[in-house]
């Protein structure tokens, strides 16, 4: 059974992601700069250890998740599938309840159905 990705938790979850991810580069652009600052106010002292830290800074800002979590963000709801009628009377047939009765309710069932997932 496939995650439908616009379910209202998994897209609180994905928004969630999406929020952490922007704080962390965020504070990873600062602490480069505050880094860059350092070493242009007292040049030659921490050269070495803070170019290898802006270089670990970098890697990680390439690194970043935000295009996978924008794809998901993105992803588009799956289109409505409804059952043929013939579809629903096997249906019927194979429960034991081959009535009208009980095709009917079962389009109604799938009826309901869509309207809670796709509005």
């Amino acid at each position: 059974m496939e995650n439908n990705l616009n379910e209202p938790e998994i897209r609180s979850d994905i928004d969630f992601i999406y929020s952490a991810v922007m704080t962390d580069s965020d504070a990873l652009e600062e602490a480069k700069m505050t880094l860059e600052v350092i070493k242009k106010t007292d040049p030659g002292v921490y050269d070495e250890m803070i170019d290898e830290t802006i270089s670990l800074i970098n890697r990680a800002l390439s690194n970043s998740i935000l295009a996978a979590v924008d794809r998901l963000s993105d992803s588009p709801c799956r289109e409505w599938v409804s059952l043929t009628e013939k579809e629903h009377t096997q249906i019927a047939i194979d429960c034991g309840c081959a009535s009208a009765d009980w095709v009917f309710y079962g389009a109604e069932v799938e009826r309901k159905l869509k309207e809670i997932n796709n509005g």
